[in-house]
């Protein structure tokens, strides 16, 4: 509803665990993400990209690993798995500012601080 109110959100993320809500003025890309629900106007939907992955918080999966991406941040570390055809997976480390590209999937696990991406 604060999205309604507001002339200049376009889209909203709403972040379950914390119940938070995100207002946006735009919106690019759409990523599946069970942690949060995602919300996008009528006017801008034909210019947003949806995405094919599923990113989970708190999550990791070892091994698959062939390519360490530093001093790097989220969206950088989704987009060079999303150009590569070689990437079937990302774990971005938000405290290291790290993303590790995996060429496999593997078997998923709880692992605080890192947020894994699947295609």
């Amino acid at each position: 509803s604060a999205c309604q109110d507001d002339l200049s959100c376009k889209a909203t993320t709403y972040n379950k665990k914390a119940s938070f809500c995100f207002l946006k003025s735009d919106a690019k890309i759409l990523v599946r993400n069970a942690d949060a629900v995602a919300s996008i106007q009528s006017n801008i939907a034909e210019s947003v990209v949806f995405s094919t992955f599923v990113i989970r918080s708190g999550r990791d999966m070892a091994g698959g690993d062939y390519s360490r991406l530093r001093n790097t941040n989220f969206i950088s570390c989704y987009a060079a798995c999303e150009v590569d055809y070689q990437c079937r997976a990302f774990a971005y480390v938000r405290k290291k500012n790290e993303c590790w590209l995996k060429n496999q999937i593997g078997r998923v696990s709880i692992r605080n601080g890192v947020d894994l991406g699947l295609k």
